[in-house]
């Protein structure tokens, strides 16, 4: 057995007696009911897909490792309020989704593995965005749309490989960050916030290529 769908079932816990399938590369627990995600007995080592998104988990803890090999993590539209597992992720992890929750601060004591290239944020309850140790070095994509930013202003610089930063639909009033953004940006999403003058006194990266400021309240540019 390869993939495993459980998806759209009332499962409330889910810890099998038995160890699954060792071939497993794909569990997908999507749309049930899950509060707590933390199963006794370690999944397959090669699984590289973990969706638990749509769920009721109001804390992500396991205290059984991930497994070794999972590059996919979906956490998307649960409860989550902090996001701060005790345990590494694993150093296989390139994409995390946590959109959808009710993360007011993202500050987790523990790095991120540095082969995280996407980081799904969208639709939490930020305020603020300034994590105190940085962000994976291999970060292309970070996506903090539809939060409640209204400064974003962060003391530690982003990751200089981050390609795509989306600030969309916050309520930033003005974009003036002191440190500069990553050299290699080339997608900046700023639509639907409360801008009045958009006047960075950064230059922005010469690698931009996409600009969006739709939405704002810019009277003249």
């Amino acid at each position: 057995l390869f993939s495993l769908d459980l998806s759209y079932n009332q499962i409330v816990t889910f810890n099998p007696t038995i160890p699954l399938p060792s071939g497993l590369f794909s569990l997908d627990l999507s749309y049930n009911q899950i509060v707590t995600f933390n199963p006794t007995i370690p999944l397959p080592s090669g699984l590289f897909s973990l969706d638990l998104s749509y769920n009721q988990i109001v804390t992500f803890n396991p205290t059984i490792a991930l497994p070794s090999n999972l590059t996919a993590l979906g956490l998307s539209y649960n409860q989550i309020v902090t996001f701060n597992p005790t345990i590494p992720l694993p150093s296989s992890l390139a994409y995390l989704d946590l959109g959808g929750n009710q993360i007011v601060t993202f500050n987790p004591t523990i790095p991120l593995p540095n082969t995280l290239t996407s980081l799904n944020l969208n639709y939490n309850q930020i305020v603020t965005f300034n994590p105190t140790i940085p962000l994976p070095s291999n970060l292309t994509a970070l996506s903090l749309g539809g939060n409640q930013i209204e400064v974003f202003n962060p003391t530690i610089p982003l990751p200089s490989s981050l390609f795509s930063l989306d600030l969309g639909d916050n309520q930033i009033v003005t974009f003036n960050p002191t440190i500069a953004l990553p050299s290699s940006l080339s997608y900046l999403v700023l639509g639907y916030n409360q801008i009045v003058t958009f006047n960075p006194t950064i230059a922005l990266p010469s690698s931009l290529a996409y600009l969006d400021l739709g939405g704002n309240q810019i009277v003249t540019f």
